[in-house]
C-alpha cells in the first residue's frame, strides 16, 4: 500500500473563531499511519473549487467547473451501481474499515468484468 497524504477541510459544529463565525479548518493527515499532520484555519469557502452547477433559475450563477462535475458523476453512478448490485455495501455490512475496502475492491472488480467481457 502506497502512502498518501488525505487533505479535507470542514466547518467545525459549535466551535468559533475570534471573531464570533463558525471555524472552518483545513486538515492533513497520513492515512495509512492513521496520523493527523496538521489543521490549519481558513476563511469559508476558500480556494474551493464548486463542482455541482447552480440552478437555472439563479440570479447570480456560480461558475463551476464543468470536467470536475463529470468526473464527479462518473464516480458517484459507479457506486450507486455499487450499492444496488450489492446489498451488502449499500447496508454497511461489514463493520471495520479495511474489509469494507476490500468489499468495495471485490465488487469493482465484478462490475468491471462484466462490463468488459460485454464490450469485448
Amino acid at each position: 500500500m502506497s502512502n498518501y497524504v488525505a487533505i479535507d477541510g470542514k466547518t467545525s459544529r459549535r466551535a468559533y473563531g475570534r471573531d464570533g463565525k463558525a471555524l472552518h479548518l483545513v486538515s492533513a493527515w497520513a492515512a495509512q499511519q492513521r496520523l493527523v499532520l496538521g489543521q490549519e484555519p481558513c476563511g469559508e469557502k476558500e480556494n474551493e473549487i464548486t463542482a455541482i452547477p447552480a440552478k437555472a433559475n439563479r440570479k447570480l450563477p456560480a461558475e463551476f467547473d464543468a470536467e470536475i462535475y463529470r468526473e464527479r458523476n462518473k464516480i458517484e453512478r459507479f457506486f450507486g451501481r455499487l450499492k444496488a448490485s450489492f446489498r451488502r455495501l449499500a447496508t454497511r455490512y461489514e463493520k471495520t474499515s479495511s474489509n469494507f475496502l476490500a468489499m468495495i475492491k471485490l465488487a469493482s472488480i465484478r462490475i468491471w468484468c462484466q462490463f468488459y467481457e460485454s464490450a469485448a
